[in-house]
């Protein structure tokens, strides 16, 4: 697991999730498995500007990017942002 998918695995237990001890795999669909709900979706968004100094564009706001913490932490690298 790389530092940004742990990163957003924090985030997503302790903001987004009602049971934040729910066991999270960077491969599980967040939005198909009703992890995240579309707002959901855009905190996460904006914990990503927030957090990597950085403007997530709304054509990027797409399934192929956010399916998963997997395709979230690539999408992140992708651009060059760190979470750090």
């Amino acid at each position: 697991m790389t530092d940004t998918e742990s990163v957003l695995i924090e985030f997503i237990r302790v903001e987004l999730l009602e049971d934040p001890d729910r066991e999270l795999s960077t491969r599980d669909e967040l939005l198909l498995d009703d992890i995240v709900d579309s707002l959901g979706v855009m905190r996460l968004v904006h914990f990503i500007e927030e957090r990597g100094n950085t403007s997530v564009p709304a054509e990027d706001v797409t399934i192929d990017n956010f399916a998963t913490i997997e395709t979230i932490a690539a999408y992140i690298g992708r651009r060059d942002v760190s979470l750090g």
